[in-house]
């Protein structure tokens, strides 16, 4: 499970009631599964039951794959999630974001190269 999506279901009172110093170290420790989201005594309902239905989605996740390739791991899963997302957002938002940087710095010298091609 990411750390953005735990952080995002915890109340950040950073109370320490839960007996860590912040509600980010708890929030580490639930995304890499040393605990649960039930240790926070301000936890809402909401948060539990979102919490529950996104471990119950990896786990589904998890035994598709599963079904398909014999022998996989949930730490493959998520290292395959991950190199996806790469590949389909993140592969394409920085090709974009390199063409728009570069454009500019190349324009002057495609406008040289076709002025001295028409001389």
């Amino acid at each position: 499970m990411e750390l953005t999506k735990v952080i995002e279901l915890l109340p950040r009172t950073d109370c320490k009631r839960c007996g860590r110093n912040s509600c980010l170290m708890f929030a580490s420790e639930i995304a890499e599964k040393q605990c649960c989201i039930e240790a926070c005594p301000d936890v809402s309902d909401e948060a539990e039951k979102a919490f529950r239905r996104i471990i119950a989605a990896e786990h589904e996740m998890v035994a598709w794959l599963g079904g398909m390739v014999s022998g996989i791991r949930k730490s493959d899963v998520r290292t395959s999630l991950t190199v996806l997302k790469e590949i389909l957002i993140m592969f394409p938002v920085r090709m974009v974001s390199l063409l728009l940087f570069t454009f500019p710095l190349t324009y002057p010298f495609l406008m040289a190269v076709l002025w001295m091609y028409n001389h």
